[in-house]
């Protein structure tokens, strides 16, 4: 586990981080049915570089995924769970955080 000192880790970044894993898990690209949907390896390592880019180092086993799949919509969730070191001036804490997404619909059949 690797602490994020306060300088670089505020809870702005915190939403700043979770709005970016809700977008992965829309996967809006996939819904205009001009790219297929992004695999579950692709959507983690994603969810990871955007981890590095807040300063928080995830690694692949902090990042699950559930699908839901019908004949007509695939659903897809993300979560993510990391630590980071907060300073709350006379001493630091670590903080467990738990971000996702909840169920967002990635790929819909045109038509219906």
């Amino acid at each position: 586990m690797e602490y994020v000192s306060v300088e670089y880790w505020s809870y702005v970044q915190k939403a700043e981080f979770e709005s970016d894993v809700k977008y992965l898990a829309r996967d809006l690209p996939a819904q205009t049915g001009m790219v297929p949907p992004k695999t579950s390896e692709e959507l983690q390592h994603a969810a990871m570089d955007k981890g590095k880019e807040y300063g928080v180092a995830v690694d692949s086993a902090a990042v699950k995924m559930d699908w839901i799949a019908t004949p007509d919509e695939a659903t897809t969730t993300i979560v993510v769970d990391y630590d980071a070191q907060v300073n709350l001036g006379v001493t630091s804490v670590p903080l467990h955080f738990q971000i996702g997404s909840t169920g967002h619909r990635v790929l819909q059949r045109f038509g219906r």
